[in-house]
C-alpha cells in the first residue's frame, strides 16, 4: 500500500492509517506554521528540559518543595481553542502529551497521580461537560478543540499534567512533567486571553499567538498608542522599540527581530535581543468593539515576552520541503525528495569532499561526497544525488530504498501519530535537526 504527501512546513508529523503512511503537518487557522528549532545536532544534549510557558503560580510538590503551574491563559466554554505548550533544552524534536494512552505520559505527576487533559475535562461541572469533548494536546504541543458547552458559571480552573520528552538516543529519553492551567470563563466579555506569551530565546525560531476571548471575528490587532514598546534587559536598561510596517498585515518590531501579524495576532521571528519585551496592544472586532485587558480593568493589553539569552549557537539551516513515497509491502521502490536552505557563505569550495547524509526517524541514507561545485551522487540499487547551490539551496533525491518494508521510518503502524527527527549533515560545517 502506498502513500505520498508533500510537506512544505518545518514540522513533520507521521500519520498512519492501516499499512499506509504519509507525512503531513498540523494545521493552523491562520495558515502560519511555527518554525522548528534548528540546532547543531546534539548541541543541547546536556541542557535540561524546561517549559517556556509562563508560570501562573506554585504549589507543593509530592517530593518536597514547590512546583510551578504553567499558565495557558483564559478560554471560553464551548468555543474553539488553540494554545501552544512550549519547552526548550534536551535533544529536539520534543514530544508533548497529556494522554494516559501514550506510554510517555507517566502515571505520577508533580503533585500525585497524573491528571490528563481528558481527566480534567471529565471533572468539570456537569452543566458544562461536553459529550464528547473535542479537546486534545497534539505531540507538537498544540492544544486544540472545544472544552465544555456555553454556560455562565463564572471562572473554572482546568488543571492537567503535560509531559515533554526529547529525542535523545538510547533506551531512555529526557522527560519532564508539570501541571498546566487553562482558566475557563464564559463568553460574555470581549477581552484578551493572555498577558504573557511563551518565552523566547535569542536567535531561535519563535511562534506564539495573541489570543482573545469572545468578540466577533475577524479581528484586527494593533500596537497601542498610549505607551511605547519597550525591552528591558537584565541590567534594567530599557530601550524603546519601533513598530514598522513590513508587508500586508505585518509589523516588524524593529531591533528585536519579531513580526506581528495584525490579522491573526501571530508573533513570529528570531529574537535578536534578550530581555523583557512589553508590547501595548489593542484588538478590534468586526463590530468595532475593543477588547478589554485580561483582568477587564482597562481597554487593551500589554503583552509580555521574556526573551532569554541563548548560550548555544544555531546552524542556519532550514528544511523547506520533504516528499516521501513508500510501499509497506513491496521494497526497492521507496523514494525521498528533500529541499532546504543553508547559509553557506560566498563559496562552494569549502564543501569540497564533504560527506552528506539524510536521516528521518530510524532511516539513514547512503553517504554522498560533494565536489568543489557542491554536487555529488552515488548509484546502484539505492541511488542518491545531492546538490548545493551558491544561493544556499540544498536538494537531495533518493530512489530505490526499502524503508517501507524495513520499518525504519514507519516503526510502529499501531500509532496514530508520531514525531520524527529529520537530520541533514553536510560534513562538519552544517548539521540541521528538524522535526
Amino acid at each position: 500500500m502506498k502513500a505520498r504527501v508533500r510537506d512544505i512546513a518545518l514540522g513533520i508529523v507521521l500519520a498512519i492509517a492501516g499499512l499506509s503512511y504519509a507525512l503531513a503537518t498540523s494545521q493552523q487557522s491562520d495558515g502560519v506554521a511555527p518554525g522548528a528549532v534548528i540546532r547543531a545536532a546534539g548541541s543541547l544534549a546536556r541542557v535540561p528540559l524546561q517549559f517556556t510557558t509562563p508560570v501562573l503560580s506554585s504549589i507543593t510538590s509530592i517530593v518536597g518543595g514547590t512546583t510551578d503551574i504553567y499558565d495557558l491563559g483564559d478560554a471560553a466554554f464551548g468555543t474553539q481553542i488553540v494554545r501552544w505548550v512550549r519547552a526548550k533544552g534536551g535533544v529536539p524534536p520534543l514530544r508533548f502529551t497529556s494522554d494516559h494512552n501514550n506510554s510517555e505520559f507517566p502515571p505520577t505527576g508533580p503533585t500525585g497521580a497524573s491528571v490528563s487533559l481528558a481527566d480534567a475535562v471529565k471533572n468539570l461541572p456537569s452543566s458544562v461537560q461536553p459529550d464528547p469533548t473535542t479537546s486534545e494536546l497534539l505531540l507538537t504541543g498544540r492544544l486544540q478543540g472545544v472544552i465544555g458547552v456555553p454556560a455562565s458559571i463564572g471562572t473554572v480552573p482546568l488543571q492537567f499534567d503535560v509531559a515533554v520528552n526529547d529525542s535523545a538516543s538510547g533506551p531512555v529519553t529526557n522527560s519532564l512533567t508539570r501541571k498546566f492551567q487553562l482558566t475557563m470563563v464564559d463568553a460574555s466579555t470581549f477581552k484578551f486571553a493572555r498577558d504573557v506569551l511563551n518565552g523566547a530565546s535569542t536567535y531561535r525560531s519563535y511562534f506564539d499567538m495573541v489570543d482573545v476571548v469572545a468578540g466577533a471575528p475577524p479581528f484586527t490587532f494593533a500596537i497601542g498608542n498610549s505607551n511605547p514598546i519597550t525591552l528591558t534587559d537584565s541590567a534594567n536598561n530599557t530601550i524603546q522599540i519601533q513598530a514598522v510596517a513590513s508587508g500586508k498585515n505585518l509589523l516588524l518590531l524593529d531591533q528585536v527581530g519579531l513580526f506581528l501579524n495584525t490579522r491573526t495576532g501571530a508573533i513570529t521571528g528570531r529574537p535578536l535581543l534578550s530581555g523583557l519585551l512589553q508590547i501595548p496592544m489593542t484588538c478590534t472586532d468586526s463590530t468595532g468593539a475593543i477588547a478589554l485587558s485580561r483582568d477587564k480593568k482597562s481597554s487593551g493589553q500589554v503583552i509580555s515576552i521574556n526573551i532569554s539569552a541563548s548560550a548555544h549557537t544555531a546552524s542556519q539551516f532550514f528544511s523547506t520541503a520533504v516528499t516521501i513515497s513508500g510501499d509497506t509491502q513491496t521494497g526497492g521502490k521507496d523514494s525521498i525528495k528533500y529541499a532546504g536552505l543553508a547559509n553557506i557563505g560566498d563559496t562552494l569550495a569549502t564543501l569540497n569532499q564533504s560527506v552528506v547524509t539524510l536521516s528521518i526517524g530510524g532511516y539513514t541514507s547512503p553517504e554522498v561526497t560533494l565536489n568543489a561545485f557542491g554536487k555529488g551522487k552515488v548509484g546502484g540499487r539505492v541511488a542518491m544525488s545531492v546538490s548545493v547551490s551558491l544561493s544556499g539551496q540544498v536538494k537531495i533525491a533518493i530512489t530505490g530504498e526499502n524503508f517501507g518494508t524495513q520499518g525504519s521510518i514507519l516503526s510502529d503502524i499501531t500509532l496514530k501519530q508520531a514525531i520524527l527527527p529529520v537530520v541533514v549533515k553536510i560534513g562538519k560545517t552544517f548539521s540541521s535537526r528538524n522535526c
